[in-house]
């Protein structure tokens, strides 16, 4: 770990989150408390706090005070960053924001309206009982709003679907973010913003990657097999005993099970780790 870096955490403006570019190689990475000037060793490290941070909120071991507005998404923020950018964690950016030259997102005054209409939208809807179409024209509504808000210095995408989490968490369902390409989650969030010279967002244009990303929260129970009656059980087992067959012989101990050395793979093994959760 490199040396700990103690600096202000005062947060003016997009400048002073930064190292001065003589320290980096002309190469823009953010003020951290490790020190760190290179920025692809900066974006391992953040992943991994952020990625165990994450987990310890899902778990409980990290408490957050589930409001469903912009100081329950500001408790997220912190609870994510503040290890690493305790000058930005958890707080609304004074400054405006846009990214790669395209539309800019919510001015610093109209981050709590669109936070507003996202916290109306929550509170309006009876999520333990909607629907599977209304749960997703809802999640859509509420992605479009919070999208826009964009109220952090970063790590906008990464709070958003947590607390999205913690919202279908009331519901019957839940979102599987692994279901949507990274690509598609960004360029469908790109359109769901205003457009220039306009204030309302268009969350229309997230439906179909709500509807991707949403699942059934609890699974159906299995069909019920009626119970045999107490002769034909002792039919069956005296059957097996007097004659095994591939599929009904008795494993006795330190005798292979029948699917053993054929290559099997444990169900999810071949699943992948990626929880969904880009920048």
């Amino acid at each position: 770990m490199p040396r700990a870096e103690q600096f202000d955490t005062a947060y003016p403006d997009f400048q002073s989150t930064l190292y001065p570019l003589t320290e980096t190689g002309n190469k823009h990475v953010m003020r951290n408390t490790a020190g760190i000037r290179d920025p692809a060793h900066l974006q391992r490290l953040e992943n991994s706090l952020s990625g165990a941070a994450r987990r310890d909120i899902l778990r409980g071991a990290i408490p957050i005070n589930k409001t469903f507005d912009l100081a329950h998404a500001k408790q997220l923020h912190a609870a994510l960053f503040s290890e690493l950018y305790p000058n930005w964690a958890g707080k609304v950016r004074p400054f405006g924001m846009h990214k790669g030259g395209g539309k800019p997102f919510a001015q610093p005054n109209q981050i709590e309206d669109y936070w507003r209409n996202a916290t109306g939208a929550i509170r309006n809807a009876d999520l333990p009982a909607l629907g599977r179409d209304d749960f997703v024209s809802t999640l859509a509504n509420v992605y479009a709003n919070i999208n826009q808000a964009h109220f952090g210095r970063e790590g906008n995408g990464r709070t958003g679907k947590l607390f999205l989490d913690q919202v279908a968490e009331q519901s019957a369902f839940k979102l599987d973010h692994r279901l949507i390409d990274k690509a598609v989650w960004n360029e469908q969030s790109e359109r769901s913003r205003p457009p220039v010279g306009y204030l309302a967002v268009r969350p229309a244009e997230l439906v179909a990657v709500f509807d991707k990303i949403t699942v059934d929260r609890v699974q159906p129970a299995p069909a019920q097999t009626l119970p045999l009656s107490p002769e034909l059980q002792r039919i069956i087992d005296v059957n097996k005993r007097n004659f095994p067959t591939s599929a009904t012989a008795i494993i006795r101990p330190g005798e292979a099970s029948p699917a053993e050395g054929r290559g099997y793979q444990a169900r999810g093994q071949e699943r992948s780790n990626d929880q969904g959760y880009g920048r």
